[in-house]
Formats: structure tokens, sequence, C-alpha cells
């Protein structure tokens, strides 16, 4: 199982392969810091434990890339360090 939390990116970017591992660092990150979340519509599972804490569809965003669309595995994405581009 592979996780990281780095909170001083952006608005703090977690990425996990784990489910369990994901929720866990989302809930410590969620009880140090107030600011919004970004994450994939992909992951189902971080948008559900969200609602079910109150939290709503505040912003919708596309996703950027330049030339090739390159495929990747967004669901391990429990909150995107947005707030960076470039």
């Amino acid at each position: 199982m592979k996780a990281y939390y780095l909170p001083d990116f952006g608005t703090g970017l977690i990425i996990s392969d784990s489910e369990i591992s994901g929720l866990a660092l989302l809930k410590f990150r969620l009880s140090r810091d107030t600011s919004p979340i970004c994450v994939p519509e992909t992951n189902e599972v971080a948008i559900d434990y969200l609602r079910s804490r109150g939290y709503y569809l505040y912003f919708k965003t596309p996703r950027l890339f330049l030339n090739k669309n390159v495929k990747w595995d967004s669901k391990n994405v429990y909150s995107r360090g947005c707030g960076y581009p470039g």
C-alpha cells in the first residue's frame, strides 16, 4: 500500500492506491484544514465520503492537458493539490 499527503502543495495533495489509506488521509486533512477540497469525479469513494460529511459540489473544472491526453487513474486522488496551475 502506498499513500502520501503533501499539506503544503496547493490545498493539500493526497494520493493513495488504497481506499482505506486514502480515506484515512482525507479524514486527517479535514481535521487540520478547512480549505476547499478538489476531488476528481472518478473518485466516487472520496465524493461519497465528503457528501456524507455535508460537503457539496461548488465548482467544476475541466482537466487540462497539452498535446496528447495522457491516460491516468484519477480515482487514486483523494485531494488534488489545486491552486498552482502551470
